[in-house]
C-alpha cells in the first residue's frame, strides 16, 4: 500500500496497513494528521498500545516531528511482501538504470522474531531503553555435506547415471512423473491466467520474475566469482570487486569459519545470497541477481564503501554465494531467506533474543536494501553506524581482557619463576648446609680419631715405660745385669742431647727402639732410670691436662708417690677404655723415629728376631743417631 500525504510518500506492508486501520478505528484521527500518525506508529515499532497511549497523552506530535523522515530518506521501508502467487517484478523494462527494486519475502520472517533493526534505529527511545531482539545466526552442522548426503539430498542426482546403466526402466520411472508434473503445471498456469485476466498485469517476460530459493541445491560446487566479475563492465570496478570478494581468501572460507571470526574477532559479515547466474536445465538464470551485480554491487560508490570496510579497515568479510550450492542453500534456510538476491548484515552484538539481559551473539543486524546503490549505501551505513560503536567497544573490551589475561599470565609466570628460583636457592642452601655439616662431622670425626690415636699412643708408651721400670727394678734387686753381657750405646738426639745406654746383648732390636722411645716420651736422658718412679706420675698429670688427649679426665689429682703397681693398673684401665674405639684392639707402639749408625750410615731395623749382639754396628759398642719420622695419617690440618 502506498500512502501520499503532502510531500511524503509511505510504502506500507499489509500488516502495517491493518495496524493503521485499527489505529484509525480506535482514535478516529483526522486525515490531515495521517503523516504524523504513520511516523508515530513507526517510532513505536508499530506497537498499537504504545502508540495509542502516546496519542492520547497529547504529546505525540512532538515525538512524531522528532523523527519525521520522508520515504526518499534512508529509513524508507521495504517494498510490500511477495504474495503467494507469482508476482510482477518491480523491474520495468530497460528504462530503469540505477533505481530498481527486488522484491523479497524474508522481511516478515525477520520481523516475526522480534523488533526489526530498522524499527529499532527509527525508535531512538526504544533503542536507548532495551537491548534489541535480533534474529540469531547459528552455524551449520560441521559435517553438513555428509549429513545431507545420508538423508538423501541430491542422492538421485549423484547416483542417477549408475542407476540408468543398471536398469533401463528406471529412465521411465524418473522422467514420467516429472513430465506429468510439467503438464499439470502448464495447464494450471493457463487456467489461472484465464481466471485472473483483467485483475493482474502479469508480464510474459521471464526477466520480471522474482526467483525463490530452489527446493533443493545442486550437487555440483559452483564457483561464481568469475561469473560475477564478468557482469562488471568497468575494468577498475572489476578489480575493486575482485579485491573485495577475494580479500583474505574469504571466497575459500566456509560460512562456519566466517561466523567463528565474527564471534571471536567481532567481524561483520555481509551475507549476499544470489540466485543461479548460469542458466541450466534444472535451474533458470536469476535476472534480478545479475542486475543486482551489474547495477548495485558494481557501482563505484558501493565498491568504495565496501573496499573501505573490507580491505582498509578489515572489519568486514563478504560471503557471496549462489543458492544453488549446498552450503549457501543451507545458509538461506537458516536465515529464512526465500528469494534471491538477498543481502544481510551479520555481527556479534548484544541480543536479547532468548536471554533476559542480553548477551553477545552473531545476529542479523539489518537487511540491506538493494533497490538502488543509494539505498544500499544508506541502509548499510545506518546499520554500521548503529552497531559499529558497540562492536568497537566489544573489541576494546576483549582486547583489554586479552591484555589483562596476558599480564596475569606473565605475573603468574614471573611468580612461579620466582618461586622456582627460591626453591632452587633453598635447595642449594640446604645442600650447602648439608655439605658443611658433613664436612664439620668429618672434621670432628677426624679430630676425634686424632685424639684417640694420640691418647692410645701416649698410654702405650706409658705402659712400656712402666714395663721397663719394673724390669729395671727387678734386675737391680736380683743383680741380673751383672751376670749378662751388655752393649754400651751412645745415642745422640735431635736436640743435641746425649744418652748413654747399657742394654743386654740378648735383647731384640725392637726392645732397643722401645727403650730409647721411652726416654724420648718421658724426656728423661739420664743413665739411671730409677727416677722414672717420680717422672711417671707427673707425666700422667700432664696428659690429663692436655686437651688434645682423652685419657685420665676422670682423675682430678695424682699422688706423686704412686707405687709402680698402681700406675700399671691405672694405665691398663685407660687402655681398656679406649682400645675398643679403634677398628683393632691389637694396638702396637707407634715408633715415629729411626736409629741410624753414622759410620758407615746404616739404618737399624725394627726387628723382634734380631738380637743386639748379632748387630755389628751395636755390639759391643755402638753410636746411634735418632731421626724423627713424621706420620701424615694422624696429623692436624694446622700442622700440615
Amino acid at each position: 500500500m502506498i500512502i501520499k500525504d503532502d510531500n511524503n510518500e509511505f510504502h506500507l506492508s499489509h500488516d502495517e496497513e491493518d495496524k493503521l486501520n485499527q489505529f484509525q478505528l480506535i482514535t478516529s484521527f483526522p486525515e490531515d494528521e495521517l503523516s504524523g500518525i504513520v511516523n508515530l506508529l513507526r517510532n513505536h515499532g508499530w506497537n498499537l498500545e504504545a502508540a495509542i497511549g502516546r496519542y492520547f497523552d497529547g504529546t505525540w506530535k512532538e515525538t512524531a516531528r522528532f523523527e519525521s523522515v520522508p520515504e526518499s530518506d534512508i529509513f524508507a521501508t521495504e517494498p510490500p511482501e511477495v504474495p503467494e502467487r507469482i508476482p510482477n517484478s518491480s523491474f520495468i523494462g530497460d528504462s530503469i538504470t540505477n533505481d530498481f527494486a527486488v522484491n523479497s519475502g524474508s522481511v516478515e520472517n525477520l520481523r516475526d522474531t522480534g523488533p526489526f533493526v530498522d524499527d529499532i534505529i527509527r525508535n531512538r527511545f526504544l533503542a536507548s531503553q532495551v537491548v534489541p531482539k535480533l534474529p540469531i545466526v547459528e552455524a551449520l552442522h560441521p559435517n553438513f555435506k555428509q549429513k545431507y548426503s545420508v538423508v538423501g539430498l541430491n542422492k538421485a542426482l549423484i547416483s542417477h547415471e549408475s542407476t540408468f546403466q543398471n536398469n533401463p526402466f528406471n529412465v521411465i520411472l524418473m522422467f514420467v512423473p516429472k513430465l506429468l508434473f510439467r503438464i499439470a503445471y502448464n495447464i494450471l498456469s493457463l487456467l489461472w491466467g484465464v481466471l485472473t485476466m483483467g485483475f493482474s498485469f502479469k508480464s510474459s517476460d521471464n526477466s520480471q520474475m522474482v526467483c525463490k530459493i530452489p527446493a533443493r541445491p545442486s550437487h555440483d560446487e559452483v564457483s561464481i566469482n568469475e561469473t560475477i566479475l564478468n557482469l562488471v563492465e568497468s575494468p577498475e570496478n572489476k578489480q575493486k570487486l575482485e579485491s573485495i570478494i577475494t580479500s583474505k581468501n574469504d571466497h575459500q572460507k566456509s560460512f562456519n569459519t566466517l561466523l567463528t571470526e565474527c564471534k571471536d574477532d567481532f567481524q561483520f559479515i555481509l551475507v549476499i545470497v544470489l540466485g543461479n547466474l548460469k542458466e541450466k536445465e534444472e535451474h533458470e538464470a536469476d535476472i534480478n541477481s545479475k542486475r543486482f551485480i551489474s547495477k548495485v554491487l558494481s557501482n563505484t560508490s558501493v565498491l568504495n564503501l565496501l573496499e573501505d570496510y573490507v580491505v582498509k579497515q578489515k572489519s568486514l568479510s563478504v560471503y557471496i554465494k549462489s543458492a544453488i550450492e549446498l552450503e549457501p542453500w543451507l545458509v538461506a534456510k537458516k536465515l529464512a531467506i526465500r528469494h534471491t538476491p538477498e543481502v544481510l548484515l551479520v555481527g556479534n552484538v548484544l541480543n536479547s533474543n532468548g536471554s533476559i539481559n542480553g548477551i553477545t551473539r552473531p545476529s542479523v543486524l539489518n537487511k540491506v536494501r538493494i533497490n538502488s546503490p543509494n539505498k544500499f549505501i544508506s541502509s548499510f551505513k545506518v546499520a554500521m553506524d548503529r552497531f559499529g560503536s558497540e562492536i568497537i567497544v566489544s573489541k576494546t573490551e576483549k582486547e583489554e581482557l586479552r591484555v589483562a589475561r596476558e599480564i596475569k599470565e606473565l605475573q603468574n609466570r614471573a611468580y612461579e619463576t620466582s618461586l622456582e628460583q627460591d626453591r632452587i636457592k633453598e635447595e642449594k642452601k640446604q645442600l650447602e648446609n648439608e655439605e658443611k655439616r658433613l664436612e664439620q662431622l668429618e672434621v670432628e670425626q677426624r679430630e676425634k680419631e686424632i685424639k684417640l690415636f694420640n691418647t692410645l699412643k701416649s698410654l702405650n708408651w706409658l705402659k712400656a715405660c712402666v714395663d721397663i721400670l719394673q724390669d729395671a727394678i727387678s734386675n737391680n734387686e736380683t743383680g741380673f745385669l751383672d751376670t749378662v753381657k751388655c752393649a754400651n750405646l751412645q745415642v745422640r738426639l735431635a736436640g743435641g742431647n746425649r744418652l748413654i745406654k747399657k742394654i743386654r746383648g740378648d735383647d731384640s732390636l725392637y726392645s732397643l727402639y722401645v727403650n730409647i722411645g721411652c726416654h724420648l716420651f718421658l724426656e728423661d736422658f739420664s743413665k739411671n732410670i730409677s727416677n722414672w718412679v717420680k717422672i711417671l706420675p707427673l707425666k700422667i698429670k700432664e696428659l690429663s691436662e692436655d686437651d688434645t688427649l682423652l685419657c685420665f679426665k676422670e682423675n682430678n689429682g695424682f699422688d706423686i708417690d704412686f707405687e709402680i703397681n698402681n700406675l700399671m693398673n691405672l694405665i691398663n684401665n685407660e687402655l681398656t677404655k679406649f682400645e675398643t674405639s679403634l677398628e683393632t684392639s691389637n694396638y702396637e707402639l707407634d715408633i715415629d723415629f729411626e736409629l741410624i749408625s753414622p759410620y758407615p750410615r746404616v739404618k737399624i731395623p725394627i726387628s723382634t728376631d734380631t738380637k743386639i749382639h748379632d748387630t755389628t754396628e751395636l755390639w759391643p759398642n755402638g753410636s746411634l743417631l735418632v731421626e724423627e719420622i713424621i706420620n701424615d695419617e694422624y696429623t692436624d690440618d694446622d700442622s700440615e
